[in-house]
Order: structure tokens, then C-alpha cells, then sequence
């Protein structure tokens, strides 16, 4: 058995294992954003509209909510 230097109790994870964590994370806070966003439409939908969320509400509300970085960048430069 040959001796490399290094401790043998503790190993780095490959590089590509590193990468696909950081892709979880950020799908993961993409993803609870873009709930949080979807929410946030549909509870303004019913202050603003009739009391009664139609198709079209819904279907807004996933389109903004699929694009919430966009929504959040206009939203910032019109103040």
C-alpha cells in the first residue's frame, strides 16, 4: 500500500459533486421564491379584481412567478 501525503480519513468531493450542490441550492431558493411570488399575485389578484380568481389570474401569476427576477428588476428601476 503506498502513502500519498495526505490524511486518509478525510477526501475532498469531486469538483463536479461541489457544482451540482450549489445548482440544488439555487434551484431550491429559485424555487421557493417563485411560490412565494406566485402567492403574492394571487392574493393581489383578489384585492384588486372581483373577490374571485379567474383562469387569467392564475395563469398571470405562474407566468410572473417563473420570471420574478425580471418582475423584481422592473419593479426596482420604476420607483
Amino acid at each position: 500500500m503506498q502513502s500519498t501525503g495526505k490524511a486518509s480519513g478525510f477526501q475532498q468531493p469531486p469538483e463536479g459533486s461541489r457544482r451540482r450542490r450549489w445548482l440544488r441550492a439555487a434551484s431550491l431558493i429559485y424555487l421557493v421564491v417563485a411560490l412565494g411570488d406566485f402567492g403574492y399575485h394571487l392574493v393581489n389578484a383578489t384585492y384588486v379584481g372581483d373577490q374571485h380568481l379567474g383562469w387569467n389570474d392564475v395563469v398571470v401569476g405562474f407566468q410572473a412567478s417563473l420570471f420574478w427576477p425580471v418582475d423584481l428588476g422592473v419593479q426596482l428601476l420604476a420607483r
